[in-house]
């Protein structure tokens, strides 16, 4: 609506007019199909036709009455006082930037007061939340607490800005020790972590593609927010990692072997290709079958995970695994299988392997 140019009222009407249109026949559709329900003489049928009718169009109500002339939700300052304290620390508030309004200090029990900021915009949109903070930096001379829906939001960003190199801290170098006790090579696990980076990146190039700027929005059924669920960047890097790395394990594995079992490193990588290629193809159908299933859900958090996972797996398990995996393994020859002295050592000693192939296994 923003977009649009147009202000609060006009959107609100021309929204109605358009998509409450489209929202109503396709309530009205839902509601009909369920009252065949009433047709049958089961009391659990009817049950269930008379709570979901009543439901859908309730829900109808709802987004016809309710949604449009509702406000942007307040940002709520929680202080250690009473209203008289807060009564002017409100006309302080009221000349921040971006506050459209400033409700009336109200006594919540002896001692502890509130006060309702409303911010301009959406309700975590940027302007809301360059309210928390400026409302956080502000001092009302007693202690305050600030909340809301934009507070949760800003908080959310700050946890996941300080835990995420933490979370990178752990995970890259656990995979690190982990994949040089299979292979015991140092040039393979770092392989293994820029081949991941290199899908996480093009998973995350088409959230923002298809969910921030809006592309293919009509095919998919939704109307872009512009912006990316906050929670769903962290998901779609912990599992989109660690299925890449199941699919690197496969041909790892088998290409190792037939190293160790004294094929020449390209042979190794030719022959643990074929024999990996179609239990990672089919493994990676299979997984974007299912998250291609999230994509065509409702709720716009579940929609993005089910896209970003399906993108990583599919670009994965086809130009990663299958293109520049076996090229980078080849161009390196032996130095794939490089690792400094006393490392090599370690591996001898702690090392994981599998069963030394046989002579049939390694046979062109």
């Amino acid at each position: 609506m923003l977009i649009l140019g147009v202000g609060p009222a006009a959107a609100v009407e021309r929204t109605s007019a358009t998509a409450g249109r489209t929202i109503t026949f396709s309530a009205l559709t839902v509601a009909t199909s369920l009252s065949g329900l009433f047709l049958f003489d089961s009391p659990m049928y009817r049950a269930i036709a008379a709570t979901g009718v009543s439901v859908v169009l309730i829900a109808l109500d709802a987004g016809l009455t309710l949604a449009p002339g509702s406000g942007t939700e307040p940002v709520t300052v929680v202080a250690r006082s009473d209203t008289a304290t807060l009564t002017a620390y409100a006309r302080q508030v009221a000349a921040v930037p971006g506050v459209a309004r400033v409700g009336t200090p109200q006594q919540r029990r002896p001692g502890v007061a509130s006060l309702d900021v409303v911010p301009t915009g959406a309700n975590q949109g940027p302007t809301a939340q360059r309210v928390v903070t400026e409302l956080r930096t502000t001092s009302a001379g007693v202690p305050t607490y600030v909340t809301g829906d934009a507070a949760f939001l800003v908080d959310f960003k700050d946890e996941i800005a300080a835990r995420m190199p933490w979370a990178l801290g752990f995970i890259a170098p656990e995979t690190f020790v982990l994949l040089f006790l299979m292979t015991g090579s140092v040039l393979v696990p770092v392989k293994a972590l820029v081949m991941n980076v290199l899908s996480l990146g093009a998973s995350f190039g088409a959230l923002v593609l298809v969910f921030q700027d809006g592309h293919l929005s009509g095919l998919l059924g939704f109307d872009s927010p512009g912006a990316l669920e906050t929670w769903v960047p962290v998901i779609v890097f912990v599992f989109a990692f660690g299925m890449s790395m199941d699919y690197e394990v496969f041909p790892l594995a088998r290409v190792k072997e037939l190293y160790d079992a004294g094929l020449p490193n390209a042979r190794a990588v030719v022959l643990g290709l074929q024999r990996s290629g179609r239990i990672i193809t089919s493994a990676a159908l299979l997984v974007v079958i299912v998250f291609a299933g999230f994509g065509a859900g409702k709720m716009l958090g579940i929609k993005q995970m089910g896209l970003a996972l399906a993108m990583a797996v599919l670009v994965d398990a086809t130009l990663v695994r299958c293109l520049l995996v076996p090229a980078t393994m080849t161009l390196l020859g032996d130095r794939n299988w490089w690792a400094p002295g006393p490392l090599r050592r370690l591996h001898d000693q702690i090392g994981l392997r599998e069963q030394p192939a046989g002579a049939a296994d390694v046979a062109e």
